[in-house]
Parts: C-alpha cells; structure tokens; sequence
C-alpha cells in the first residue's frame, strides 16, 4: 500500500509536469529555471562520506513558493574496518538512483531565506566487501555481498539564495527499514540519515 501511494503521487507529478511544459512557448529553452546541484554528505552513525548530484526543473513558481521535479544520484562510503569486530577489513559502498520533487517556501518577501521539503523514490544498491581474519582459531574469509532495493524518503532544508547560486544544509532520512521492519545495523542498514551541505546553481533565461 505504501509503494502504491509513492508510486501514485509520483506518476501525478511527472503528469503536471508535462502539462506544464506543454504550455511554455517554443522560443523558451527547457533548460531555463533548471538547476544543478552538489551535495557533500556525512552519515553519523556509519560514519560514512559521500556525495550527490542532482538535476532538476522548474514546474511552477509563485511569490513565496517554487517546485522542481528532477533526478539525483548518490553515493556513500563507509569504512567496516574493525567497526564491530576486530580482525574485520572492509568496506560498504551505497548506490542511489532517485526521482525528486522539491517544494521550496521563502517565508520573506524576498527569495533570499528559503526553507524546503523534498521526498524521494527511487533503487538503492548496497556492496560490502573486505575480510574476516581471526588468527586464533585460524579464520581467514573474504565476503563480498550485493543488495538491491526500494528506496524512499524526505530530505528537509534551509539555506539561502545569492541570485543564481545558492547553498543550504539538509537533512536527508529514508524511510526505508522504517516503516516495513528492515534492517537496522548501523553499517549496511536499511535505513539511512545523511547530514550534509549542498550548493545549486540555476540556469537563466537570457535577458
């Protein structure tokens, strides 16, 4: 029922979107009011370091508030090198592949302060890899594992706009392990907290 009601909501924005665009004049280019965004991030309780990327397009804009549907891509790395158990040297590599809507609130009469909301869906990959070395009982193991799975989330934020750059902080949760009883270590579990710092750029139109 839960993925149903993403799934859903997601279909209705890619619907109002189209509409959208259908309606800008010819001689508009589609990449005006687009952004590119990057994100550095930091997992507290894996300890892992990351990045983001993202793309997104204006679909509606008023005084105080503007949408962008769009696509990131993610990547995290977290280091399991004696973390649980001593002897253990590896690593988990997470792989992100999401549809975003950001719904942006400028509280102030200039688009300068803004606050915003932005759910995701989309696939997560998680790879671990490394080896398991217990000299006294003479264990020496390589493990590499692949887990694929559906993913989804919000990510809330705040920041400020310096005309066409921008820059906020965020907080990014998946509710995935959340809500369906995944799993909970912290290393490769289902569900993730991401802190991080993210600078965006938008294209304007030529005056």
């Amino acid at each position: 029922m839960y993925k149903r009601k993403i799934t859903t909501l997601l279909i209705l924005i890619l619907f109002q979107t189209s509409i959208a665009f259908g309606q800008k004049e010819n001689t508009k280019s589609f990449w005006n009011n687009s952004k590119i965004e990057l994100s550095g991030t930091y997992e507290p309780f894996g300890e892992g370091l990351g990045f983001i990327v993202k793309g997104k397009k204006e679909n509606f804009s008023t005084k105080h508030f503007e949408g962008f549907l769009g696509l990131a891509f993610q990547f995290s790395h977290q280091s399991e090198t004696d973390k649980y158990l001593n002897g253990v040297k590896g690593y988990n590599n997470d792989f992100g592949i999401y549809a975003i809507y950001d719904l942006v609130y400028y509280p102030f009469k200039t688009k300068k302060i803004f606050i915003a909301i932005e759910p995701f869906v989309g696939v997560t990959n998680l790879k671990s890899k490394g080896t398991l070395e217990i000299p006294n009982y003479d264990i020496h193991e390589k493990y590499s594992n692949s887990y694929t799975y559906y993913n989804s989330g919000t990510t809330q934020k705040i920041g400020y706009n310096f005309g066409q750059v921008s820059s906020d902080v965020f907080v990014m949760i998946s509710s995935k392990g959340l809500l369906d009883n995944g799993r909970k270590r912290f290393g490769d579990s289902d569900s993730k907290i991401f802190l991080g710092i993210n600078i965006s750029y938008t294209l304007k139109p030529k005056k």
